[in-house]
């Protein structure tokens, strides 16, 4: 049992060197975008990250979980509210769509919503216009309302980061929770009426229980009732958005191999291994069931194609982004059709694993490296209609420019940002390698690298990193911390 122990640490060693190497190749690939920039802001968001060190060595004094994650709460949603009244975004796009469909679902409109043929070929959309629809029910149709309600769930994603991180100790639960707080992309990105707002906060809301509440658990009752909620939340993340099954993966994984390590009695473990995605499916086939029931669905088993995610995601031309070309190609064809173009497309991969190499190169470099053009779907809409109401009205001309102007400066915010959060969240995971015994950081570890390697084949956005950050701020918390304290102790020493 002792080398069996020994074997696991050792391969998760391994895991964690990969992340660590992971985080070194973004860090490098978003400095090498900034370089592209003329301006740089690196500097700046050193000295940023300094304060929030500062303010954090401060509040850990307080030594209150309740003031420490409310002040969290208010400086996440004080700054996302004031973007909010700043820019006043217009949803355009598909966002622009979810909102539309939303609003007739609210009117009690559900076949008008059922016959269109985006939501034929993408039925897993029902459940963030469900979510938009019962928001407009509640507020009317008033895009401010919703926007702070994103403020709000933002605001409940840094507590849970607060408190996850708090684990390991006070100090990085209050470092992680400010640094969501000031983190550029999701600070823009909230006042976008996005799914992933709501599906990060139900993700990282099971993983907080799974760390309370199930991995030192002994009462087999216990653990199959936060198991059972577990799987619900999950599949009700999954339906806002539809990223779970590589956290389900690593969670089932997480426990396979630490059955022995963490809960002491063997049945317990296999009864959690099975409970989660047990209570996950049958959620799932319930809310399958319910669309079916109230004629949003032709069938009860109505599923989006998940070959057309592997054709987008393998696709060379357009480095395995969403592309136009592929997408009206795809669902032009029969169902044999279909099957050969997947078919094609694996086999093309497969002949050629060093273009396939190149391909995943460049799809790490959107999903990471790239500004994720949040500054984009803020304004974007907002400069078309400039542009259409009035060419040639100075006004105009200038408030457009200034929209560049800023957009050009956020980039580079961003990218310095990225770049100093990568690196750090890199020597997180080399210390995390060696030092911490804290056996739930593995399975971050294990959903994040999950993620990365389903991205690695399936269409990739830069907004898709959203989930993921979390993740990243919590390890780059840790090593920021560490080696303060590190630093402060070696002051002191030498005062000594």
């Amino acid at each position: 049992m002792q080398n069996s122990g020994r074997n696991i640490d050792k391969l998760y060693n391994i895991a964690f060197l990969l992340c660590a190497m992971f985080f070194f190749w973004f860090s490098e690939m978003s400095i090498i975008n900034n370089i592209k920039n003329v301006n740089s802001y690196t500097f700046p968001m050193i000295i940023c990250i300094i304060c929030v060190i500062f303010i954090t060595k401060n509040l850990a004094k307080l030594d209150n979980s309740l003031i420490n994650s409310l002040i969290i709460f208010f400086t996440i949603f004080i700054i996302r509210s004031i973007i909010v009244f700043k820019f006043n975004h217009v949803p355009f796009n598909d966002f622009e769509v979810y909102l539309e469909s939303a609003k007739l679902l609210a009117n009690g409109n559900i076949a008008d919503v059922a016959n269109v043929a985006y939501y034929k070929n993408f039925p897993e959309l029902y459940g963030f216009i469900i979510w938009e629809s019962i928001l407009i029910k509640i507020f009317g149709y008033n895009l401010i309302a919703l926007k702070i309600v994103n403020c709000i769930i933002a605001g409940g994603i840094g507590i849970i980061i607060y408190f996850i991180s708090k684990n390991i100790n006070k100090e990085i639960g209050i470092m992680a929770g400010f640094l969501y707080a000031i983190y550029p992309s999701q600070i823009v990105m909230t006042s976008v009426l996005t799914n992933q707002h709501l599906a990060t906060f139900l993700y990282l809301l099971a993983i907080l229980i799974i760390q309370y509440k199930i991995i030192d658990e002994l009462n087999i009752g216990k653990n199959l009732l936060w198991g059972s909620i577990v799987g619900v939340i999950i599949c009700i993340g999954n339906i806002i958005r539809p990223i779970a099954p590589p956290i389900i993966i690593a969670i089932i994984t997480f426990f396979v191999i630490n059955r022995f390590k963490l809960i002491k009695i063997n049945y317990i473990a296999i009864a959690i291994i099975f409970i989660i995605p047990i209570s996950f499916f049958m959620t799932g086939k319930l809310y399958d069931l319910t669309l079916y029931k109230i004629g949003l669905t032709e069938s009860i088993s109505q599923k989006s194609d998940l070959r057309y995610k592997f054709i987008v995601g393998l696709n060379k031309e357009s480095n395995g982004q969403y592309s136009d070309k592929i997408m009206n190609e795809f669902w032009g064809l029969d169902e044999e059709h279909r099957n050969d173009m997947f078919k094609d497309v694996i086999n093309s991969n497969i002949k050629e694993p060093i273009i396939l190499f190149d391909l995943i190169k460049e799809k790490m470099n959107v999903l990471f490296g790239i500004p994720d053009n949040s500054y984009y779907w803020l304004t974007n809409k907002n400069k078309e209609i400039l542009m259409f109401e009035s060419q040639n009205t100075l006004d105009n001309a200038n408030t457009i420019n200034n929209i560049n102007r800023y957009e050009n400066i956020y980039n580079s915010v961003e990218s310095s940002f990225n770049s100093i959060l990568y690196f750090m969240a890199a020597l997180g995971a080399l210390i995390f390698s060696k030092n911490n015994k804290k056996e739930w950081v593995k399975l971050l570890m294990l959903i994040l690298m999950s993620y990365i390697f389903v991205y690695c084949i399936i269409e990739v956005q830069a907004r898709y990193r959203y989930f993921l950050m979390p993740f990243v701020i919590i390890f780059a918390s840790y090593s920021m911390i560490y080696i303060s304290n590190y630093v402060k102790n070696k002051c002191i020493k030498s005062k000594l």
